[in-house]
């Protein structure tokens, strides 16, 4: 009987321990966005602040976030950006002059706590005069503020297309909160 006790507790471990390590493999990678089951690398990410004086003198505050993939390299300020792949921008809205943790839902009313966002997907921004962007219609945006800033997202196109991603290498013009 001590063997059997002893031999169901260690398929047990067995089997929670491979449960367990399951679960990692059913997690996206880092640093990727997935649409419709393919996978891209997301190489950068810039996010500038905008506010907006309203009537009663008090400030109305917007961040855009910009995330890319593929294979464009770099984004200027200045330039915009070069190259081929994945873009996003995210306009995010809040009551301070500092990009807040939490999660953000989609809402195109501009309340605090909430985002808008569009899109392009594997196409030639070079151009002259690059593609309509894909219009996000639902969705939310989780920023986690820390040692290191992680922007998860998991959105729904306009076409009822999925987009689900991560990013956590450093956002270029992030705000922080000043203590």
């Amino acid at each position: 009987m001590k063997k059997a006790i002893q031999l169901s507790i260690i398929l047990l471990s067995i089997i929670l321990f491979n449960s367990c390590s399951s679960d990692d493999y059913d997690k996206d990678p880092p640093n990727t966005v997935l649409i419709d089951g393919e996978y891209q690398d997301l190489n950068g990410s810039y996010i500038t602040l905008l506010r907006k004086l309203q009537e009663d003198n008090s400030w109305k505050y917007a961040f855009e976030q910009q995330i890319f993939g593929g294979n464009i390299k770099y984004v200027s300020l200045q330039e915009g950006y070069k190259g081929t792949g994945f873009f996003i921008s995210i306009a995010y809205f809040t009551t301070k002059d500092y990009l807040d943790g939490g999660e953000y839902k989609f809402n195109i009313n501009q309340a605090p706590f909430t985002f808008f966002a569009t899109y392009w997907k594997n196409t030639d921004i070079d151009n002259d005069t690059p593609p309509n962007p894909t219009l996000i219609k639902s969705g939310t945006i989780t920023v986690e503020r820390g040692s290191s800033d992680i922007i998860n997202f998991d959105l729904v196109d306009e076409n009822d297309v999925r987009i689900k991603g991560s990013f956590d290498k450093p956002i270029i013009g992030l705000y922080t909160k000043e203590e």
